[in-house]
């Protein structure tokens, strides 16, 4: 079997080449991979007297990290799966990272997780179990504010924890992160890759696509105070609706286009969205019980993320509550959902109860209310 794996997501390049069972490795520290990828695959070839012919597989870390790093390594090995006929194998740089578990202990009991520093206060993350030398995944890569990651952290798993930290040349620091950073390595690539074969976990070239957790600043969806509205909305916006709710968020439970109607139909039921330019950007829908409000959710566009809306959504509620003389806020949350856990702490809310095992994936819902 001939199998190579690149890695262009960090700061430096990893190639891996398995060649009728002999492995070979090579890893450059701080480098532009554009320029060094191919030299370094070159030495490698050499060094495995052997050839880019007959690949049976090529494997590559679809992100996240560097925009342009994730695009070269794609374009390169999607090429090369094209020229060749060969299978692509896409793994994720979290999962890559997690291997180097295994290259100092023979296994983990704790669960196992991954984090890299994102820049700009923020980390990408991921949690896995270890099970036979393999790495099972049991989150989705998640892009977190430092501080609503530790949160979850010592929230859901008390910090019982095995972490597995990159820093990737990024200058943030954190007190109280004990770990030290570790940079990503070929072998780890190259155990990834191979235990995704074994799992037949691999795909044509044209069905691998880039892993952005982050929006670059071109898609970023930056708006001006004075631009901003909030209107309500109609049984006419459903489409709109439906697309913010087309999100895919792992942690939070989206509503059917059946479910947005239907909640029209309820005279109690309150709709406000929030949009720039006529762009909407984000809504917030509530049951009106006379006394109180109930907060049924409350949406941001991903992209249009960490810029105060979700603040400017829930205090517009407070606005209508009081000229509507209602003094209780209620709401519920996914005790995952640590990002809006901790906006709606920050809000005002107070947790006063909480519903065991309530969700699909058995979280708990966590029932809050604010005194207005």
């Amino acid at each position: 079997m001939k199998v190579l794996s690149l890695n262009t997501t960090g700061i430096g390049t990893q190639i891996s080449l398995i060649n009728d069972g002999k492995e070979f490795f090579v890893d450059a520290g701080f480098s532009k991979h554009s320029e060094t990828l191919f030299p370094l695959l070159e030495n490698l070839l050499v060094k495995a007297n052997t050839t880019i012919d007959n690949l049976d597989f090529v494997g590559v870390v679809i992100g996240p990290g560097s925009f342009t790093g994730i695009r070269i390594g794609l374009a390169v090995a999607k090429t090369f799966c094209y020229v060749k006929g060969c299978k692509c194998v896409g793994v994720n740089s979290l999962e890559v990272l997690a291997y180097n578990i295994f290259n100092r202990k023979d296994k983990c009991e704790k669960p196992v997780c991954s984090v890299i520093n994102a820049g700009a206060d923020m980390v990408y993350y991921q949690i896995f179990e270890s099970k036979n030398n393999k790495l099972i995944a049991i989150s989705e890569p998640m892009l977190s504010k430092f501080k609503h990651f530790s949160g979850y952290i010592h929230s859901v798993y008390s910090d019982e924890v095995e972490f597995v930290y990159c820093n990737n040349n990024e200058k943030n620091s954190w007190a109280d992160f004990i770990v030290e950073s570790e940079n990503f390595t070929p072998q780890s690539l190259n155990k990834c890759v191979l235990n995704k074969i074994e799992e037949n976990k691999y795909d044509t070239f044209e069905n691998i696509a880039p892993l952005y957790l982050r929006t670059s600043q071109a898609e970023k969806l930056i708006y001006k105070e004075d631009e901003i509205k909030i209107i309500q909305g109609t049984l006419n916006d459903i489409d709109v609706l439906c697309e913010m709710e087309s999100q895919d968020d792992p942690i939070d439970l989206q509503w059917s286009k059946t479910s947005l109607e239907q909640s029209f139909e309820n005279k109690s039921y309150k709709c406000w969205i929030l949009k720039s330019k006529e762009k909407a950007l984000g809504y917030v829908s509530i049951i009106d019980l006379t006394d109180e409000y109930e907060i049924l959710r409350i949406v941001v566009l991903k992209n249009a993320r960490l810029q105060g809306l979700g603040m400017k959504l829930l205090n517009f509620v407070f606005e209508q509550a009081q000229n509507n003389n209602v003094k209780n806020v209620l709401l519920e949350v996914n005790d995952h959902n640590y990002p809006a856990l901790s906006l709606y702490q920050k809000m005002g809310f107070e947790k006063i109860g909480e519903r065991k095992q309530y969700y699909s994936k058995r979280e708990n819902a966590i029932l809050m209310k604010k005194v207005l």
